[in-house]
């Protein structure tokens, strides 16, 4: 038989979070808004994105960056992938 004590649920715990001193810091607004231009640029170029018809995919691509607190050095890493596929595209256009 049973017994009526019930035991607790131990749940896994997650690793802590870094101290913001080891990590970059937050980027600014700009720097955010400069992502998301370069990001919009690189999706029209690319023919991810119609600018004549958009529908939500700006809306959506931006609410999943915004899930992430990104640092500054993680923003600057995304926009240099950016920076290198538009290279490579024009390498292979010409």
């Amino acid at each position: 038989m049973k017994s009526g004590v019930r035991r607790k649920r131990v749940l896994p715990q997650r690793p802590p979070l870094l101290p913001r001193c080891w990590a970059s810091r937050l980027p600014t607004s700009a720097e955010i808004q400069r992502f998301y231009q370069h990001l919009d640029q690189v999706m029209v170029e690319s023919g991810f994105l119609d600018p004549n018809n958009p529908r939500l995919l700006t809306r959506r691509v931006r609410r999943l960056f915004n899930r992430v607190e990104m640092t500054s050095n993680e923003v600057n890493i995304l926009r240099g992938i950016l920076s290198a596929v538009t290279q490579s595209e024009a390498k292979t256009k010409s």
